[in-house]
């Protein structure tokens, strides 16, 4: 069955959204750090990989919605602005939320309180505040990752975002060239030079967003122009194709870890991509329901909220390790390497609190979706439109002189 009517110009890949949400979700539970059943899946371990499904996505969905739009440079900057509008008032909403967050431990210390790390001091920095303002603090100019620490990607991201409108201002009749060789070239150097491989984040991230996205972008080209026998296959097979592929996805990001095998994430996101893109099977059915929209819907606040989280339930349970004077964090070896994780309390226990953390996440996300991301991408999204606008009678003036 065909979940989608839209033509394929037209069409609003809510099935897509929907698994950005869920990949949402899985980053977020890894970060919590909690040693019980969930932590302990492979695909949770691992779902660091889910950051390069969402950069596959992005160009994906990018190169649908503009590829044939950006011709010059007046529409080059109202997209500009409109992605700035989607990526930059959140971070910025979350950047405030560290930063008082920071000034609350100031002035608690200056009373006398002790403090496990010292305020507006490492990560905290006030010397990298402004570098988050100008989303330039993913682009390798510091050895650690910085304030709301996923944010890393929106940096890489947002100058993914001109890097590819440039390529379709100066070379968009080779869209699907310039693609492969930048998607190639980044993945290449990054097997060559990053000591973390796939898990890049501060430093060689953005060859990391680069490789995934304009991957995306590549798939979305073979996607438009497949013919109308190779959409019939795919529709007619669905019922077994998407779970295949879904089941693939689990295997791969389960066995990949952060060896050599996560190097093929870019392709394996993307033949994920170009199977859902088509929805036509009972996996798409199933995502098009309405929890699963709202997860996608909130996909990116709860990537960026879900740290806020983790940071306050450190807090927590260091304060309880202080008045219960005993350790609620074990060491154990998590991929070869040592990793601290949270244990305590009986069976069950780390599995509830995780639970109840994602539920914490998702309340929150709620929250800065609602009161944030969307006004805040209305507004912008109105902004470009004037932008457009404004353009437009000049270029009748200019067809007419």
């Amino acid at each position: 069955m065909r979940i989608s009517t839209m033509s394929p110009l037209t069409q609003r890949f809510h099935v897509l959204d929907a698994w950005r949400g869920v990949a949402a979700l899985l980053v977020a539970l890894e970060r919590l750090h909690a040693n019980g059943f969930f932590y302990n899946l492979p695909i949770v371990r691992n779902s660091y990989l889910f950051v390069d499904f969402f950069f596959v996505l992005s160009g994906f969905v990018i190169a649908h919605a503009y590829g044939a739009k950006l011709d010059g440079m007046k529409p080059a900057a109202a997209f500009a602005l409109r992605r700035f509008g989607r990526l930059w008032p959140l971070h910025m909403l979350l950047l405030a939320m560290f930063v008082a967050f920071e000034a609350v431990k100031l002035a608690l210390s200056l009373k006398g309180v002790a403090m496990d790390v010292p305020p507006f001091s490492g990560t905290s920095s006030p010397a990298t505040i402004l570098t988050n303002i100008a989303l330039v603090h993913g682009l390798n100019l510091y050895e650690v990752l910085t304030w709301n620490q996923p944010s890393w990607s929106i940096s890489d991201e947002f100058w993914t975002y001109l890097l590819f409108a440039a390529v379709c201002v100066v070379g968009a009749r080779r869209l699907s060239l310039w693609s492969t060789m930048l998607s190639l070239a980044a993945l290449l150097t990054l097997i060559l030079v990053a000591p973390r491989g796939m898990d890049s984040t501060y430093d060689f991230g953005i060859l990391r967003c680069i490789a995934g996205f304009f991957a995306g972008v590549v798939t979305q080209r073979l996607w438009q122009r497949a013919g109308s026998a190779v959409r019939s296959r795919v529709m007619a097979w669905s019922a077994w194709l998407e779970p295949l592929m879904i089941l693939a996805v689990i295997v791969f990001v389960s066995a990949a870890g952060r060896g050599p095998l996560a190097f093929l994430a870019p392709f394996v996101f993307s033949a994920m991509v170009f199977v859902l893109a088509f929805e036509s099977g009972p996996v798409s059915r199933l995502m098009t329901g309405r929890v699963f929209q709202a997860l996608g819907a909130w996909s990116y606040s709860i990537y960026m909220v879900n740290y806020f989280v983790v940071l306050m339930v450190e807090r927590l349970v260091n304060s309880a390790q202080r008045e219960l004077g005993t350790s609620l964090i074990e060491t154990v070896a998590v991929n070869g390497q040592p990793k601290a994780l949270y244990a305590f309390g009986p069976a069950g226990a780390m599995d509830a609190m995780a639970v109840a953390y994602l539920a914490a996440v998702l309340a929150l996300s709620f929250l800065t979706y609602t009161l944030c991301e969307a006004p805040a991408r209305r507004f912008f999204n109105r902004q470009a439109d004037r932008l457009e606008q404004r353009a437009k009678p000049r270029q009748l003036a200019g067809a007419c002189a």
